[in-house]
Formats: structure tokens, sequence, C-alpha cells
């Protein structure tokens, strides 16, 4: 079946999906206020119309939903690690670390989640944290906050 524009519930759970980056049909279940069943029929209603798919990774394991490649994403989808919703805001959760990381793709990163969500709190090693908080300043970014990684 040809993709078309999800309606409002199934846009919010493609949204869930692409946060999560997947989950087992109970998890869905739970969100859903359903039992396991009524997952299983959501779950091959979204594989239907083009915009998840499912399956099992380990024998005996329950069954799990995934987002395909959507067309917004492009072949380079950027997603938070975690999204937080309070009070009705959205902020995305971004864990950086590591020693290399190249100015434009991090500020092509960072631009892309600040568009989506109310405020983005990266939590930056070394490596990232004066690129985060330069960027920041230079481009007066209010809704990124940059929170240190402690080394142990």
């Amino acid at each position: 079946m040809a993709r078309r524009c999800p309606e409002p519930w199934e846009f919010e759970l493609l949204r869930l999906l692409s946060e999560q980056y997947g989950m087992p049909f109970d998890q869905l279940a739970r969100f859903l206020g359903c039992d396991d069943e009524q997952a299983s029929r959501v779950a091959r209603h979204l594989h239907r119309i083009g915009y998840a798919d499912y399956g099992r990774f380990l024998v005996d394991e329950p069954h799990w939903v995934w987002l395909t490649s959507l067309r917004e994403q492009g072949g380079r989808g950027r997603r938070p690690n975690a999204v937080v919703e309070i009070g009705g805001e959205r902020h995305a959760i971004l864990v950086k670390y590591g020693h290399r990381c190249e100015e434009r793709s991090e500020r092509d990163l960072l631009e892309s989640l600040m568009r989506g969500y109310d405020a983005l709190i990266a939590f930056c090693s070394r490596g990232h944290h004066g690129l985060y908080r330069r960027l920041a300043a230079e481009h007066h970014w209010p809704k990124l906050v940059v929170r240190d990684i402690p080394v142990t």
C-alpha cells in the first residue's frame, strides 16, 4: 500500500517510535493502553501503510516495531538520545562523548534538533563541550543547554 499522510493518532505514535528507535509490543501496548494483541494489530497496520516494520530480534523474545526510513528524515535522520516531556514542552537530550568532532556537522546536528524541540540539553565530554558552548554563544541559541559529562 502506498504511503499516505498519517492520521493524528498515527503521527503521535510514529513520533514516539522515532524517538525510541523502536519498541517491543508489550511497551507499545502499555503506551496505547491496550492488550498485546491490539498492539500487534496496530504494528501490522503501520506496516501496511508503509511507516513501520516489525519482527523478532531473538527467538522467544517479544516482537518489536520500528520505523521504516521516512522521507522527511532522509538517509541521515537526526534524532536525540532521549526526549523528556515536561508541562507541555518537549526537551531533547543529546549525549556526546569522544574527542573528535567536526564543527560543521555538529552545528548542523544542533540546528536540526533545536528546530523540533522546546529545548536541547547536551551532555558533553571534553571533546564537544567547548565547541557546543562556543556555538551556543555565537549563534545566540538560548534553547541549547550544555552540561559536562564528569570524567571518572
